[in-house]
């Protein structure tokens, strides 16, 4: 158990999408933004006495700007600050063995909807989806763009509650045990 020693902060609930902005209601921040939201952040915690901080992304545009930026952070704040993403607890042999689609992460595809299934049951509804009267709909500019929605679609299909919640419990497992590494080493 890692209570009292590990808490949770606010999640930060934009991250760094300019690639998705052709899918309408898309938010997005630029990277600088993000950066300097994540960073002040960290130095609140640090005001307030916290010296080791684990940024856990969720989001694969945040991924390279938070590994670059994790060690200035750390460097400029004096204290401990790592970044990964949940999914990195994922080998391919992990992949191999629950997503069908071979694909994890992936938007909106097998992998996501799996874990939507798991997590928030009642929020996915396949009732009256049908991809080809959505696709005139979403008018996404890019062809290869256009082409990968289609088969996150098509991958969605492949989507268990069941797969979702052995990724879920994946992810947790690894997650706490990478606090604990970097609690024992602080």
């Amino acid at each position: 158990m890692l209570y009292p020693q590990v808490m949770v902060a606010t999640p930060v609930p934009i991250g760094i999408s300019p690639h998705w902005m052709d899918r309408k209601g898309t938010l997005t921040l630029k990277k600088e933004t993000f950066l300097a939201v994540v960073y002040e952040v960290c130095e609140s915690l640090k005001t307030h006495g916290v010296k080791t901080i684990l940024v856990l992304n969720g989001h694969g545009g945040n991924v390279l700007p938070l590994r670059e930026a994790a060690p200035d952070f750390a460097k400029r704040l004096g204290i401990d600050i790592q970044a990964n993403s949940y999914w990195d607890a994922y080998t391919p042999d992990i992949i191999k063995k629950y997503m069908a689609s071979g694909k994890a992460p992936g938007h909106a595809g097998e992998f996501e909807t799996s874990f939507a299934m798991a997590a928030f049951p009642q929020r996915v509804h396949w009732e009256g989806v049908d991809y080809g009267k959505i696709k005139p709909l979403l008018h996404i500019k890019d062809p290869q763009s256009a082409a990968d929605e289609e088969q996150f679609a098509k991958d969605a299909k492949l989507a268990m509650s069941s797969k979702g919640e052995a990724m879920i419990n994946i992810a947790v497992k690894w997650t706490a045990e990478r606090l604990r590494k970097m609690i024992q080493n602080a």
